[in-house]
């Protein structure tokens, strides 16, 4: 956060430096600013601003450890509502893997690849920060006690919130984390595990 503020303060005294001088010969420039400023280049201004994407695509790469750990890839579909509210689905495929202590016998690691999906909403009070909520229905295979493993069909309802910068007008880098609040009996990680996510959104 540092490095980007300090990019941010260079970015303004730069253009400090660039826009100075314009200001200052604006005596001179009259001319030109008043072409500037006439309606037909104003609406086409507008016309080009209000261009942003409502509908976006992207996905999260996600890890969570503990005693059972678990790395995610999530492509996903939004829609833009407006600048601060989007929604929308993703697809989850998981690859889960966990240590298992028997009262007798040798310690194994149980492994499993499975897939899942949720909705989504998302708001953002400020362009650089953003809250969300989840709902997810995923799959997890769980130990028997005979060393084998069976499916097991999970709810989870998050909440969270990140920080989202923008690389350009409709391209969007993405870090957060989240917390489930279900802490559903069949759910394989501890209550209120944190779940974290990077990835990256773009306009269609």
């Amino acid at each position: 956060m540092n490095k980007f503020m300090k990019n941010n303060f260079t970015v303004l005294i730069l253009s400090i430096m660039i826009i100075l001088p314009v200001v200052s010969g604006f005596g001179f420039n009259k001319l030109y600013n008043d072409q500037k400023d006439s309606p037909v280049l104003k609406l086409k201004s507008s016309n080009t601003a209000s261009k942003k994407s409502k509908v976006f695509t992207g996905g999260d790469i996600g890890v969570t450890f503990g005693n059972f750990n678990e790395v995610r890839l999530s492509p996903l579909i939004g829609y833009r509502f407006t600048d601060k509210v989007s929604a929308g689905v993703k697809f989850v495929y998981r690859h889960s893997w966990e240590k298992i202590t028997p009262q007798l016998g040798a310690e194994y690691n149980l492994t499993s690849d499975a897939v899942g999906g949720n909705i989504f909403m998302q708001y953002n009070p400020v362009p650089e920060f953003y809250v969300k909520t989840e709902y997810s229905y995923q799959t997890y295979k769980q130990s028997t006690t005979q060393s084998t493993s069976e499916s097991t069909a999970v709810p989870f309802l998050f909440i969270g919130g990140g920080y989202s910068k923008m690389i350009s007008k409709n391209l969007y880098f993405n870090a957060g984390i989240k917390v489930d609040i279900l802490n559903n009996l069949n759910s394989p990680f501890d209550n209120y595990t944190p779940f974290f996510d990077v990835g990256m959104t773009v306009g269609l």
